[in-house]
């Protein structure tokens, strides 16, 4: 079987920057069209020099590139001279050298410990507890840091997306066709970049980028012309081989459905709340006196609850599982019920999952999973 080799179309220059776009990639890129400006600062001549000449420590730089590549492989440096030094006329020229992805993580993290009071929970047991025991201050409860479903690669984040993905084969059917894309360092779209003396080792910025721009034609020909049929679903990761070559793994499940993309998911996969009676989250701001959060009803209402309530006042509802109650009805954050669903648009639920080391609470799951119409 001959397979035809398919070549991006060539890259546009930035008229602003002069920077190279390829196929996918937007003026947002690199100057926004324009509208940013930025100093433009050469080189320094022995950093050039190791990638420009012929002499016998460039050849020899350029030779274990890959090798400096691994040293430095998850960091960015970012380096600021020493003023003081350089003023000082003493010593060597000094820089200080920083982990940039470091210190963003960082930013990060500090970001989420200084903003607690946005993402404070307790358990609403663990409130009445509190204020039985005269602590009626709402600073001093649910002090444990929370890492929030927002933090990427975080905990929660990585398990809300296994589970999300899980959810979907539960519910479409199981995956057709297993796909996986690597990078070719010797694609022509690589090598009419570089310049006469480097290799493609040299540029992991230029084949991360191709290779992107290649997967996002790939995306283009299967779920959008359908070149492999008609598809309902599908998720994808990228991932990073030791050499620093990108790679992508794909699902695909076949057949018509509105589910087009992975941004899909968060809006398609309800996630329901598992508890015992009054071990529920309840979210309050620390300035909040204990008794109001509790008087709140708002704060005694949850999806568990409420599908109880349910049960109590829909008989049609006594006919689903609890996982099946969003194709059917539809949860309003507002008044904190459940209500028949108008929408023909596509919803699955999913429980939370629960360790069996939790007793009760695991044993309430296998429960709702297998018996209809419980009303507490």
């Amino acid at each position: 079987m001959t397979m035809a080799k398919y070549r991006l179309p060539h890259p546009i220059t930035c008229r602003h920057c002069n920077a190279r776009l390829f196929h996918h990639e937007s003026h947002d890129t690199c100057y926004t069209g324009g509208k940013i400006s930025f100093l433009r600062v050469n080189a320094p001549t022995g950093l050039q020099q190791l990638f420009l000449d012929n002499s016998a420590e460039g050849k020899h730089y350029r030779q274990h590139f890959r090798s400096y590549n691994h040293v430095l492989s998850f960091t960015s440096i970012g380096v600021h001279v020493d003023e003081n030094i350089l003023a000082s006329g003493r010593g060597i020229y000094t820089f200080r050298a920083q982990d940039n992805y470091a210190k963003i993580e960082s930013g990060r993290l500090r970001w989420i410990k200084e903003n607690q009071s946005d993402i404070c929970a307790e358990l609403y047991q663990g409130l009445q507890d509190a204020l039985h025991v005269d602590e009626t201050n709402a600073e001093n409860i649910g002090k444990i840091k929370i890492l929030p479903l927002s933090f990427i690669c975080g905990r929660r984040d990585m398990t809300q997306c296994y589970e999300d993905g899980i959810t979907i084969i539960l519910n479409g059917g199981k995956p057709d066709i297993f796909i996986t894309m690597t990078c070719n360092p010797s694609w022509s779209e690589t090598t009419s970049e570089l310049l006469s003396f480097q290799t493609p080792q040299d540029r992991p910025d230029l084949l991360t980028r191709i290779f992107r721009s290649k997967f996002e034609q790939l995306k283009d020909d299967v779920i959008n012309k359908g070149v492999l049929g008609k598809v309902k679903s599908y998720m994808y990761v990228t991932e990073f081989q030791k050499r620093g070559l990108p790679h992508v793994h794909m699902l695909l499940v076949l057949e018509s459905n509105d589910l087009r993309d992975p941004k899909d998911y968060d809006s398609m996969v309800e996630r329901f709340q598992i508890h015992l009676p009054n071990r529920h989250q309840v979210r309050f701001y620390d300035h909040q006196r204990i008794a109001d959060v509790l008087n709140n009803e708002r704060n005694s209402k949850t999806m568990l609850t409420q599908f109880f309530a349910l049960n109590l006042r829909d008989p049609q509802a006594r006919n689903y599982l609890y996982r099946d109650i969003p194709e059917h009805y539809c949860w309003n954050k507002r008044d904190m019920e459940w209500h028949r669903r108008r929408s023909t648009r596509n919803a699955f639920g999913r429980i939370y999952t629960v360790s069996p080391s939790e007793g009760d609470k695991f044993y309430l799951r296998l429960f709702l999973s297998h018996v209809t119409s419980p009303t507490s």
